[in-house]
């Protein structure tokens, strides 16, 4: 008899996802977390994982062998597609990807919130997703999906001109 034959038997049954991990978009520097929530009749174990490649506990992630992901102080470098892996004794089962977009201010990139970075958000006020976000993705700071006047006062809180580094998680500021 195949030993998943005698598993079943037994009543163990594999491990089931029954809730996804959810897509974010956090503001640089704040806390990023992915729940996964799985069923089974025997002990499940958890293992997330980043771009497919397992994660290790230890800064900036925690719960790495837990049902809850958490990311402390997201950075550009935390960005990409997150899962979980749920085992038990009987088999596995991988979830769907979760993305973390990491939303900064710094629009070039150069480690200075100034009227460069300005100029791009100006050049995407009034788009939308729906009209093609494309190239503007990234101006839309509190991820409602347009580029409005709610994103230039999220970018007005991190404003610091070329000689001051910004301070992470200036996006959190109303």
């Amino acid at each position: 008899m195949p030993e998943t034959s005698l598993s079943f038997i037994s009543g163990d049954r594999p491990p089931v996802i029954t809730q996804q991990p959810a897509s974010l978009a956090v503001g640089i520097g704040t806390n990023a977390s992915f729940a996964v929530v799985a069923s089974s009749t025997a002990p499940l174990s958890y293992h997330w994982q980043r771009n497919q490649a397992d994660l290790a506990d230890g800064s900036p992630y925690s719960g790495v062998l837990a049902d809850t992901l958490t990311i402390s102080g997201a950075y550009a470098a935390q960005a990409g597609a997150y899962r979980c892996v749920v085992s038990n004794t009987i088999g596995s089962v991988t979830s769907e990807e979760a993305t973390l977009q990491v939303l900064s201010p710094d629009f070039n990139g150069d480690g200075y919130v100034d009227m460069i970075d300005f100029s791009h958000l100006q050049l995407c006020q009034g788009t939308t997703k729906e009209a093609g976000l494309g190239s503007c993705s990234d101006a839309d700071l509190n991820h409602d999906d347009a580029v409005n006047t709610l994103d230039v006062s999220k970018f007005a809180g991190c404003l610091n001109g070329d000689s001051t580094h910004f301070v992470p998680g200036c996006l959190t500021i109303p």
